[in-house]
């Protein structure tokens, strides 16, 4: 299969290709940013829930199933705030760099900004493989545990 590509492996961007790459970069950023809130709403739900499921701990009453602090749940949330926060930076960072590098004419930003989005979905990837882990993971678990369950 032959490419349009010249000896010097440039590509030019045409006006169309200019127009969708910056509506990607606005609509990456608009995403990143719900993204960001949703972190920050995530780290502050985390707080309220654990400091409200351990005080409910330390009053006698029954907070949540299995023994969980409200200590655990907040490190849960945190921990899934922290995991989100990547993907996210990677891709604000992309419609950033990929705006700047349009209106510039920056070859170097470009790749960099390109770099950013393959980092995202790389990130991406590599999180749905780990939960598609965890989830065939607890199913062998759960279909073990009825097994010798009616045993």
């Amino acid at each position: 299969m032959k490419t349009n590509l010249s000896t010097e492996n440039s590509l030019i961007i045409n006006q169309n290709t200019y127009t969708i790459l910056l509506e990607t970069a606005r609509w990456s950023r608009l995403i990143a940013i719900f993204g960001f809130v949703s972190i920050g709403l995530m780290v502050v739900a985390g707080v309220v829930m654990g400091t409200i499921f351990t005080s409910m701990g330390v009053m006698g009453m029954q907070s949540l199933p299995l023994g969980i602090s409200g200590s655990i749940l907040t490190f849960f949330y945190l921990l899934m705030a922290a995991l989100y926060y990547f993907p996210i930076k990677y891709l604000y960072d992309f419609s950033r760099k990929i705006k700047k590098a349009l209106l510039e004419s920056d070859q170097m930003l470009m790749n960099e900004a390109f770099l950013k989005l393959k980092a995202h979905y790389q990130y991406i990837g590599i999180l749905l493989l780990v939960m598609f882990c965890v989830y065939a993971f607890s199913l062998f678990v759960g279909l073990m545990g009825a097994v010798f369950n009616m045993v």
